[in-house]
């Protein structure tokens, strides 16, 4: 699955970067981690947590995953840096009612629409979310790529 920072999580590694800023990037939030959030749209650089175009389903709800080497793989050194989910990721099964098609994932700072998009990515392909379906991403299944 091909992705990308978000616009305003690339101008806050500059920040840092540059001394305009030293509060950290990611990691443990008040939350203890990063949400990930299903999409009925592709997504942009421009892209914000926002609730439009967030999966439409009756009964989503995005997925807490702690920032924690329990949770993810260590990023390997080459080019590109790439990280991986250690175990499987699963949403809220859905029983009420069909999602639609997914067709983005992004993993931000919030559960909400404030905050914003760390990463971004399209599926490799879109999925169809009929009721009673268990949405989840397999082990290693979630792949960040940092270039």
């Amino acid at each position: 699955m091909a992705g990308s920072k978000s616009n305003a999580f690339a101008a806050n590694v500059l920040d840092l970067m540059t001394g305009f800023s030293t509060a950290p990037l990611i990691g443990p939030s008040a939350t203890g981690g990063m949400w990930i959030h299903l999409y009925a749209t592709t997504l942009n650089s421009a892209a914000t947590p926002a609730t439009t175009g967030r999966c439409p389903g009756t009964g989503y709800t995005p997925v807490l995953v702690a920032s924690s080497s329990n949770q993810w793989n260590a990023p390997t050194t080459a080019d590109p840096a790439v990280t991986s989910n250690t175990s499987a990721i699963s949403f809220t099964t859905n029983a009420a009612a069909d999602w639609g098609t997914i067709k983005a994932v992004a993993i931000s700072s919030s559960s909400g629409t404030g905050g914003l998009n760390y990463w971004y990515g399209d599926l490799t392909a879109n999925q169809t979310i009929s009721s009673g379906n268990t949405v989840k991403f397999s082990t290693a299944a979630l792949v960040i790529t940092e270039t």
